[in-house]
Formats: C-alpha cells, structure tokens, sequence
C-alpha cells in the first residue's frame, strides 16, 4: 500500500542521504524513533522501515556510512555503564 499525501494526493519521495541521515541520528543519539521522526516530518512507521534497511545494508560491512563502528544498541550501553561502575568505583564515569 503506497503512503499518499492527503494534501496533495501524491505520494512522498526522499532522497536516500535524508534517510541515512534520519537513521544515523537515531543511531547516534539513542533518541526514539518517534521523536526524530516528528522533527522531521515523516512517519514514525516509516522511519521503522528506514533504519531497518539501513541497519541491514550496513550489516554486512560491520560499519556505518561514516565509516564508524556501528552504534550500541540500549542493551549493550547499560552493560557498558554497568562495567565502568565496577571498573571504577561508585561516581566515576569515563568521558
């Protein structure tokens, strides 16, 4: 089913860097999807399906577009924080 604008009964079309954009964002700020999604005027669903192409064709290659690791999800960040608690000591976070 095609996504049409009710204002214009046309469907949207983005370019393919707006979309990497969106899901680097996403990826790199942790912010949710539905958040990113209304700042930018697209759907939350549609973002959805943007960062999950985005995630599958970046898979194979073990690395972001920029050419950097990929991002932690939230799982792996808690873990992280839980492991520099017990590596340094209650209060100390490494910057």
């Amino acid at each position: 089913m095609e996504k049409i604008s009710p204002m214009t009964g046309t469907r949207r079309r983005f370019p393919q860097e707006f979309k990497d954009e969106l899901c680097q964002e996403v990826l790199n700020t942790s912010r949710p999807i539905r958040f990113v999604a209304e700042e930018y005027g697209v759907g939350a669903e549609t973002l959805r399906t943007w960062l999950r192409r985005y995630k599958q064709a970046n898979k194979s290659s073990g690395q972001d577009q920029a050419g950097q690791e990929p991002a932690l999800d939230a799982s792996e960040r808690t873990r992280l924080k839980e492991l520099e608690r017990e590596w340094l000591g209650p209060g100390k976070v490494v910057q």
